[in-house]
């Protein structure tokens, strides 16, 4: 392991050259997460122009397992991009699997064991390219990483990446990198001079800041506004000391739009449950200020639930998400989060139900 200098001299967990995995590779086969968010969509559309340029003639593919998100598809929209992706990957020998913005392979969904069996054969090499505050078993896994927690997304990494090989990327993969660093920064609530450092030299090659900003300001889908409401509707609120205020919820799908909904209605930290075909997905936001009061980070809380539910779970400070496998009652799921979440605060900290 070394570490590399990233844009302003950050310090970057690194291990292998990219240029030598791809080189030595029969093909190159790039993964994101599930239901693949704006980070995930720009980091590896970025990533495989990245592998095409340091290694002509790369035959390289996406797999996005579950498809895109809704804002994925409005960002490539807006920026007129297209391109071809899979669902699920065709693996041969000596393909090198590149996984991008992935804390845990379990957030590849169904394809986790297929990947999982054929790198500890030894048939396919691994790499990674993430952010995630999750220190996951990829890294042991892998014969190249480049891992950051501190950086605000993988678009960051990728973009850093690029700069360090030469590469200059078109103006619209500059925007869809650019939009990535967008979302997962909720909109510059999640800042660092680094992440101003990356999007000034963004925009100054080219990428289109407004564009960015109209994709992810168009209306919800009638799903997702429905998804959002409903959260509300259904949520249980729970006070914490004198003015933090906590909010466990269920849908059906949308389980981060739901979270964020309950955020922007008032609450510090947001559970939101729900259940799809045999799998639990629990996602939770938070504030700064229940970070402060607490000194709990949803990435901690949500691999302490997945470590009692049996599931796997990360993600960020503010934004994280955990799934597991099974047929669960959400009711009780609900109830669950609950008290677990009460095992989890300070002794100090009680939580009290908000009945009026």
């Amino acid at each position: 392991m070394s570490y590399w200098r990233g844009t302003g001299g950050v310090a970057v967990m690194r291990k292998g050259d990219l240029r030598n995995q791809v080189a030595d590779a029969g093909r190159v086969v790039i993964i994101t997460h599930r239901n693949a968010d704006p980070d995930a969509v720009a980091s590896a559309y970025a990533t495989k122009l990245v592998v095409e340029n340091i290694v002509r003639g790369t035959e390289v593919s996406i797999v996005h397992p579950d498809g895109i998100s809704h804002a994925s598809k409005q960002l490539l929209s807006k920026v007129g991009i297209s391109y071809d992706y899979s669902r699920e990957p065709h693996l041969q020998p000596r393909d090198f699997v590149l996984l991008i913005d992935v804390a845990r392979i379990e957030q590849t969904g169904l394809v986790m064991d297929y990947v999982r069996n054929l790198v500890e054969s030894g048939d396919v090499k691994i790499g990674l390219i993430d952010h995630h505050e999750t220190y996951s078993e990829l890294l042991s896994l892998a014969s190249f990483y480049l891992y950051d927690p501190k950086a605000s997304s993988s678009s960051e990494l990728v973009y850093e990446l690029a700069s360090e090989y030469g590469i200059e990327l078109p103006k619209q993969a500059l925007t869809l990198l650019l939009g990535g660093i967008v979302f997962d920064t909720r909109r510059f609530v999640i800042v660092s001079p680094r992440v101003f450092r990356v999007v000034a030299e963004l925009i100054e090659k080219g990428g289109n800041y407004g564009l960015v900003l109209e994709s992810m300001y168009q209306r919800p889908s009638f799903a997702e506004r429905v998804a959002r409401l409903k959260s509300i509707k259904r949520a249980r609120m729970l006070k914490l000391g004198d003015d933090v205020i906590i909010a466990v919820s269920h849908v059906s799908a949308y389980e981060g739009s739901a979270a964020r909904a309950l955020i922007d209605a008032g609450a510090d930290l947001a559970i939101v449950v729900g259940s799809h075909n045999g799998e639990v997905r629990i996602s939770t936001r938070a504030s700064q200020r229940f970070i402060e009061v607490t000194g709990i980070a949803t990435s901690k809380l949500m691999e302490y639930l997945a470590s009692k539910l049996k599931g796997a779970g990360g993600g960020h400070s503010l934004a994280a998400a955990l799934t597991v496998r099974g047929e669960y009652d959400v009711d009780e799921l609900v109830e669950r989060c609950i008290a677990l979440l009460r095992e989890v605060l300070p002794k100090d900290m009680k939580l009290k139900e908000i009945t009026d």
